[in-house]
């Protein structure tokens, strides 16, 4: 059981960090959007305006997503502690710590899940508003 929740605590892991890297390439596509717009912001056309809105939604997005407070385990102070008792209760702690990590985790991979969605719809946004703008104006 425990090998089974240590691979399931290795793939949600995985999974964010997989995740934080596909944020972190948005967050750049940001960045060089947000340069190519601000080249036309003397405009200060609605279009512009919409557009650096929607740049500066997907930058705090991105750097939610990036900020993973994945849950690692017990604390070393509490091993010590369970390694002082009796070895039932220790195991049963142990267990306990790792399916609430295991649990904890899931939920910061579903958070990272939608704030990378949000962020790619906010990108999209963006460089539609940019590339409309650019043809128009």
């Amino acid at each position: 059981m425990f090998a089974e929740v240590d691979r399931q605590l290795a793939e949600v892991r995985a999974a964010c960090n997989d995740i934080a890297a596909r944020s972190g390439i948005l967050l750049s596509a940001t960045g060089v959007g947000a340069a190519l717009i601000a080249s036309r912001i003397d405009h200060l056309k609605h279009g512009v305006v919409s557009a650096m809105w929607a740049l500066g939604l997907a930058s705090v997005l991105g750097l939610a997503t990036l900020i993973s407070a994945l849950v690692t385990g017990p604390r070393p102070t509490d091993l010590m502690g369970w390694a002082t008792g009796p070895a039932v209760a220790s195991v049963s702690a142990l267990w306990g710590a790792k399916v609430t990590t295991l649990e904890a985790n899931r939920d910061r991979l579903l958070i990272m899940t939608w704030g990378l969605r949000l962020q790619s719809v906010a990108v999209l946004v963006a460089t539609a508003l940019a590339l409309t703008f650019t043809a128009v104006g």
